[in-house]
């Protein structure tokens, strides 16, 4: 019997402890009336431990395992999604977590609304313990215009353009040969997502909390990648490759909020980035090459304003008018706020 929900893991080198409680939580979300179907999509050979990890769980679940050659998170989703059976396809991390009733919830609202694709809130957990509840849409709401989720996408601070947190149909990813493009090291999953919603007929929304999004210590600061930049772009130019086949130009001015916050983190994570050597000179000289690239220029001009808190509008304004000291600054402060 095909199973109702299929849930592609990719997995390169999680703790055991985080593993074992992602495949405990979806253990959890067995029912008598529906059936999950596992794919385990080991990006990279599993060490022993990992591999007890999901031997303890075979029984509690069905398990597909694939063992892949590493080649990043976006090829061992595709290969788990090829080897994914269920009528629908979720997304999950292997050191995150579903909260009790998450599928049934997320299916619940699918085959009410008759949705391609469904939505739901979920909950970040910091290192410091604190958790934070995020809501995508208003109360009350349970379906979406496929235009206006395709908006709310592109808002980086919505959060909707991550990949896990919903519910895909099966028949709309196979149909449409949607997939992930391994090409991309940033921003892969909200094309991904974009590209789905693009093609649906119904969105659902769940308006209860569906995943638990947990944020390990190495996630606040990143090392310095000489690359980063170029990613980054990589990205960007993929996505405004996929907005032109859309043919509407009300689409770019959400294109340049999804840029913009892009320039946020190479601001942070790049030209202010504390461990990468450079002297002042060479740091001055990036912050003015990058200002410069058409793509953030052209999007520092016109952008909408309520896409962004009080605090990145004004490092926005600090970037277009090209103030490199008043950037250094609040760039300094916020990595001392990520350290911390």
């Amino acid at each position: 019997m095909r199973p109702d929900i299929s849930i592609v893991i990719p997995i390169y080198r999680p703790t055991c402890s985080a593993f074992a409680n992602c495949l405990d939580s979806i253990s959890r979300q067995i029912r008598p009336n529906y059936s999950i179907e596992v794919v385990l999509a080991f990006d990279g050979p599993p060490s022993s431990e990992l591999e007890q990890v999901a031997l303890r769980y075979s029984s509690s679940l069905i398990i597909k395992e694939l063992r892949l050659i590493h080649k990043g998170v976006s090829s061992a989703r595709n290969k788990g999604l090829a080897a994914a059976n269920g009528s629908w396809v979720m997304f999950v991390d292997a050191d995150d977590s579903l909260p009790d009733g998450a599928c049934v919830a997320l299916l619940n609202a699918g085959r009410s609304k008759s949705a391609d694709i469904v939505f739901g809130d979920f909950t970040v957990e910091y290192p410091s313990g604190l958790t934070e509840y995020k809501k995508g849409f208003p109360a009350g709401i349970s379906s979406l215009d496929p235009c206006v989720a395709m908006h709310q996408v592109l808002i980086p601070d919505k959060s909707m353009g991550l990949v896990w947190g919903k519910i895909f149909s099966s028949n709309l990813l196979k149909s449409e040969h949607l997939e992930f493009d391994p090409a991309l090291a940033v921003g892969e999953d909200t094309l991904f997502v974009f590209n789905a919603v693009a093609k649906a007929r119904t969105i659902g929304y769940c308006s209860k909390p569906v995943y638990n999004y947990r944020r390990g210590e190495g996630s606040a600061v990143t090392k310095f990648r000489e690359d980063y930049p170029d990613r980054i772009v990589r990205s960007m130019n993929s996505m405004k490759t996929a907005i032109q086949t859309l043919g509407d130009d009300s689409w770019w001015v959400d294109f340049n909020s999804y840029v913009l916050f892009h320039l946020l983190l190479i601001n942070v994570h790049y030209i202010f980035n504390p461990n990468s050597g450079w002297v002042e000179r060479q740091r001055r000289k990036e912050f003015f090459r990058i200002l410069s690239l058409d793509i953030f220029d052209s999007a520092l001009k016109d952008y909408r304003k309520s896409d962004f808190p009080i605090t990145k509008l004004i490092t926005l304004k600090m970037l277009r008018s090209r103030l490199y000291f008043a950037c250094r600054i609040i760039c300094a402060i916020r990595n001392w706020q990520l350290k911390g």
